[in-house]
């Protein structure tokens, strides 16, 4: 489940930079890769969330 969500989020990322990148200047490129970073890493962390949680309920 990380690893699929995780390419995705690779997948999403190349997929909009790739015409845009040639197209725009570089300072635009790089702000759009930094907010499509962040809001992989948010749902990365919600993915794995119930993960976690499900793992402490065991160890208990």
């Amino acid at each position: 489940l990380l690893a699929e969500s995780f390419g995705q989020c690779l997948f999403g990322i190349f997929t909009v930079l790739s015409p845009f990148y040639v197209e725009q200047p570089h300072d635009k490129a790089s702000g759009l890769y930094e907010f499509r970073t962040i809001r992989c890493k948010s749902n990365l962390e919600r993915a794995t969330a119930p993960i976690i949680l499900q793992i402490k309920l065991v160890a208990d």
